[in-house]
């Protein structure tokens, strides 16, 4: 329900971003969205601004052991409450490994309406945690994670007409 802004950088350069104009807003919509095409389902949409949601963990290591490029493919996804947390992804022994990190930039004003969203030393201090936890690791996650976490604007869309 915080959730504002979810956008995917893949490693050929393309992005995705997904985005809700306002915090009363159910459904997500594709920024710069194709003119012939229309999404599969709001759904799928919202899967990837929800990437971050139980994620599971098939192994852990020290981040001083596997260290993940700060230009790596990415998924990043911002509340409007001015959370915004980055999963950085890097391949290795036969898995896709990846880094977490928060940051915080809480807005002036929170967003008319919007309820669930968190004060400005509340932000800051979730981000402080959560880099407190997350910092000092990397992790393996199952597919189905990755899945949602690294989509990309086809796998988004409905088939393009004939």
């Amino acid at each position: 329900d915080r959730v504002r802004e979810a956008s995917v950088r893949h490693a050929d350069g393309t992005q995705l971003v997904l985005r809700r104009a306002t915090a009363t807003e159910r459904d997500f919509a594709i920024v710069d969205m194709p003119a012939d095409r229309k999404p599969k389902s709001s759904w799928e949409l919202g899967s990837v601004a929800g990437g971050f949601d139980r994620l599971e963990l098939d192994d852990v290591r020290k981040s001083s052991e596997l260290v993940v490029p700060a230009d790596a493919p990415a998924t990043t996804v911002t509340t409007f409450d001015g959370l915004t947390l980055t999963a950085r992804f890097a391949e290795a022994d036969g898995g896709t490994w990846v880094a977490i990190s928060a940051q915080a930039a809480p807005p002036s004003e929170l967003p008319a309406g919007a309820t669930g969203l968190k004060t400005a030393d509340e932000v800051k201090a979730e981000a402080a945690a959560l880099n407190g936890k997350l910092g000092p690791w990397v992790y393996k996650l199952p597919a189905f994670n990755l899945e949602s976490l690294r989509r990309k604007l086809d796998d988004l869309l409905e088939p393009k007409a004939s």
